[in-house]
């Protein structure tokens, strides 16, 4: 979609055409935003990506505008700087009028804004090489106004062949309307999700096909393998990812290699190691008790629940705490609303279709289990009590 935008843009077209990627942790958004910036050259001749991950900040405003100076227009980056010396500061032709002083400070980038940029390179514009900007972890966009204008001017322009492409949480349309980019057209909002059956073992065949060409010798037959290992990636990519370095692991480090029984159950054992490392990852970055999560799991999977829902199960689960765990709890988060934020902002959580008036749901396939496991069965017992007593 994004590279038939780029194709096919006139100047002066609909603005608004922000696509934006979004799905859990380990859907694959990354790979997504790569890939298109890959392929971009081979559909748009003389076309070009800018991958410029976040958090983005008024200090890294200027650093974007040089960049899509470079690719777009062609233009050095040092162009955009002033030459600072004993003998003065002389300004860039064309950019900064020329003045002479002692000063050995150094000059800030004169591109520090798009009215900068649009200014500079407006008569200019139908030379610009078609670009996509690729923005990654969009829901951890800084909220200053700096940033705020510069996406609202990147997502409405219509000057230049320049697409803005973000990829980021289940909650990052909505994260950008926040932002000021409300007008995003739903048939811009890709969900990416858990792949079929198939996707993950025509994905394994292929990345076992191409290691057995590397390596050579492997005896044995890798489509075998691809078979046995995809049932247990719940078809999530990250999974996927994982059972692909665990059968690299287990080739390399066996006494014969070989696609055999041996390898494939110390191949699938070091992948579930390796998946159960990527769950604490994330509730790590939940900065919450698994006994929580668990909770709000349970309660979402028994009805349909909605964020005011979730922070009253937060509330009615704090109890089932330790006391010291429920101090530590009660330090981080004031209230129950902050803690679903995080699990939100964390991927622990997600909203069903990406929205925030969608229901929540458990954004990552068998990680309830994961968490599930992580309690006593007396711990389990208590969050069942505490579900339900939550919303009916």
């Amino acid at each position: 979609m994004a590279i038939r935008q780029l194709a096919t843009w006139r100047p002066g077209e609909t603005p608004r055409r922000t696509i934006v990627a979004q799905g859990a942790p380990g859907a694959g958004k990354t790979a997504l935003l790569r890939e298109m910036g890959r392929r971009l050259p081979e559909r748009v001749p003389g076309s070009g990506a800018i991958y410029r991950p976040t958090p983005w900040s008024r200090r890294t405003v200027s650093n974007v505008l040089v960049a899509v100076a470079e690719r777009m227009m062609g233009v050095s980056g040092d162009a955009f700087r002033t030459t600072v010396g004993r003998e003065g500061t002389i300004g860039v032709k064309a950019v900064a009028t020329a003045s002479q002083t002692h000063s050995c400070v150094t000059a800030p980038a004169t591109l520090s804004t798009w009215d900068d940029f649009e200014t500079l390179f407006a008569s200019q514009a139908s030379a610009a090489k078609p670009t996509l900007l690729l923005v990654d972890e969009i829901q951890r966009m800084d909220d200053d106004v700096e940033t705020r204008e510069l996406l609202y001017h990147l997502h409405g322009q219509t000057t230049f062949p320049l697409l803005l492409v973000c990829g980021g949480l289940s909650i990052s349309a909505s994260h950008l309307e926040r932002l000021g980019l409300s007008r995003l057209a739903e048939k811009c909002i890709l969900h990416v999700a858990a792949l079929t059956l198939d996707e993950a073992q025509r994905s394994l065949e292929e990345s076992l096909r191409i290691l057995a060409e590397d390596v050579g010798g492997i005896t044995g037959h890798f489509d075998q393998w691809a078979r046995m290992l995809a049932p247990a990636t719940h078809g999530w990519p990250q999974h996927v990812t994982c059972h692909f370095q665990g059968a690299v692991q287990a080739l390399l480090e066996s006494d014969e290699l070989a696609f055999d029984g041996a390898n494939l159950r110390r191949a699938l054992s070091l992948a579930e190691a390796d998946m159960r490392r990527y769950y604490d990852r994330r509730l790590e970055a939940a900065r919450t008790s698994p006994l929580i999560v668990h909770a709000v799991y349970e309660a979402s999977r028994a009805r349909a629940l909605n964020r005011a829902d979730a922070m009253a199960i937060v509330n009615a689960a704090l109890p089932a705490l330790g006391p010291y765990e429920r101090e530590d709890h009660l330090a981080d988060f004031r209230r129950g609303g902050e803690c679903v934020d995080q699990m939100l902002y964390a991927g622990v959580l997600g909203y069903a279709s990406g929205s925030s008036r969608s229901p929540l749901s458990i954004p990552i396939p068998s990680m309830a289990n994961h968490v599930a496991n992580l309690l006593s069965s007396e711990e389990r017992t208590n969050v069942r009590r505490a579900v339900t007593v939550g919303p009916g």
